[in-house]
């Protein structure tokens, strides 16, 4: 290995090649980074390759148009998701299960902050409030808005904005209020069965394994019954029947 063939030789210590911390070495080693733009000149100002990454994130933007409901009708207004309560217990529950190591937003408020002040800003005047505030007015503060983006290079050519993907980089304040309006759409759609028992995707509880071995108990109880209804039967091949029973044995 390198480090065993180049060392140096101190008075005090002998250390190999493999002692120096190399992502520093490269890190300090490595060319200044440059941006291409549409005309194809060479960016290689902090502040214009920024503009530049975000012109073109905001290019490749799409935003999606919500089709038209059909609110007339007796069923769909006796269904409608027309409020949304939190409780303090809630947002105690979501503070609890922050991750301590991740990053804060941009309004600084980490998550370690957060979690360790819990109790005193869940009180009925503190963050609960703030929260059904804001979803009852349908008001998002500024601050929640804001994000840290960061552009993660992704494969190619490092001097076109193409080959990186914006990761943004949220309030937790704002994360926080998203997770407690999913948690009442996903209860409000499984209360009234919108959502089949097929679907198994994005669904606590559930995921491909479950989707594909309630497939195979399927097929397998369709192949049984087969059997019995030459008539509804359907041809499955000899081997795949093998590998279903082996399975099944395993």
């Amino acid at each position: 290995m390198v480090g065993q063939l180049l060392s140096i030789n101190t008075s005090n210590h002998t250390f190999s090649v493999k002692d120096v911390p190399f992502a520093y070495v490269h890190s300090r080693s490595k060319a200044k980074a440059k941006v291409v733009d549409n005309s194809g000149e060479i960016i290689s100002d902090h502040i214009d390759m920024t503009e530049q990454l975000n012109y073109y994130f905001s290019s490749v933007f799409t935003s999606s148009q919500m089709p038209s409901m059909n609110e007339n009708s007796d069923e769909a207004n006796s269904t409608i998701l027309s409020d949304i309560r939190i409780s303090s217990d809630q947002v105690m529950k979501k503070l609890d299960r922050l991750r301590s190591d991740k990053a804060s937003g941009p309004d600084d408020l980490s998550p370690r902050v957060l979690k360790e002040v819990k109790e005193k800003i869940c009180e009925p005047l503190g963050l609960t409030i703030i929260l059904q505030r804001s979803i009852d007015e349908g008001v998002v503060p500024d601050d929640w808005r804001q994000a840290n983006i960061s552009p993660i290079y992704k494969k190619g050519c490092k001097a076109q904005t193409a080959n990186y993907r914006p990761v943004s980089l949220t309030s937790q304040v704002s994360k926080l209020c998203e997770s407690l309006i999913r948690d009442a759409v996903v209860e409000h759609l499984e209360n009234n069965r919108f959502i089949r028992d097929s679907q198994n995707g994005f669904r606590s509880g559930r995921s491909c394994l479950s989707n594909l071995l309630e497939f195979l108990h399927k097929v397998i109880q369709a192949n049984n019954y087969s059997w019995k209804s030459r008539e509804a039967r359907a041809p499955v091949p000899h081997s795949w029947r093998r590998h279903c029973h082996k399975f099944i044995r395993l």
